[in-house]
């Protein structure tokens, strides 16, 4: 089991306990599912997905029933929800450096959006950005491909209000580059397995993350032997 599940499944037995049941027990369980996509007689797409889940079970005053929390503003709601967003965390993490001949996990953190809709949908346009991703397998600190996602995510910026910077280094502010921005600790920084960009807008006080993998030749490979 996830250490992260593990933890939670831990805090839950904990609970139903303090609670009063006579008995409490946890199962996990994981499923691999099958799709095939056919299309004219022939099969186009074949996806396996691995389903993973906890089932908890307890005896009260003789009675079957699941262990929950009916208070969302109690004390141990909030600590549940914490550990429970610490999970999908972390399964979001996982899925995403799970991604087809990936060699590095990429945080994009947006922030000064005007809105939160703006914020993601700039994360998300730098996180799609094929020119981006391949940037990040080479292990180029091509700063000017961040820039050029933001612009063709259609909406509204001022490049001289943007503030780039990538790992703990600034590389752009107010529509300049940095003089004490340093190449070659851009260059050692993105040998990393875990590379952050942040971006800061000065537009307003929205904010988003978005996680996305990069792009690498091993991608090509797995794809164009698909079917071999």
């Amino acid at each position: 089991m996830d250490g992260q599940l593990q933890e939670l499944a831990d805090y839950a037995i904990k609970y139903s306990v303090d609670s009063g049941v006579q008995y409490c027990d946890v199962r996990a369980e994981e499923q691999e599912r099958k799709s095939a996509l056919i299309e004219n007689g022939e099969t186009e797409h074949v996806r396996s997905i691995n389903d993973v889940g906890i089932g908890i079970r307890l005896v009260k005053d003789g009675t079957w029933s699941f262990c929950s929390i009916t208070n969302p503003k109690s004390k141990e709601f909030k600590i549940f929800e914490s550990k429970l967003n610490q999970v999908m965390m972390s399964l979001a993490k996982q899925i995403t450096i799970d991604g087809e001949g990936a060699s590095k996990f990429i945080e994009i953190d947006v922030s000064g959006a005007k809105n939160k809709k703006d914020a993601k949908q700039i994360a998300f346009s730098i996180a799609n950005s094929q020119l981006f991703k391949t940037a990040v397998a080479g292990e180029d600190p091509n700063w000017g491909r961040v820039l050029m996602a933001i612009g063709k995510s259609n909406i509204n910026t001022s490049v001289n209000k943007i503030n780039l910077k990538l790992g703990n280094q600034y590389i752009f502010k107010n529509g300049n580059i940095l003089k004490s921005y340093r190449e070659s600790l851009a260059s050692k920084y993105m040998k990393g397995c875990e590379i952050k960009f942040s971006v800061g807008l000065g537009m307003g006080k929205s904010n988003f993350k978005a996680y996305t993998c990069d792009l690498t030749h091993k991608y090509i490979s797995i794809n164009a032997d698909y079917r071999n």
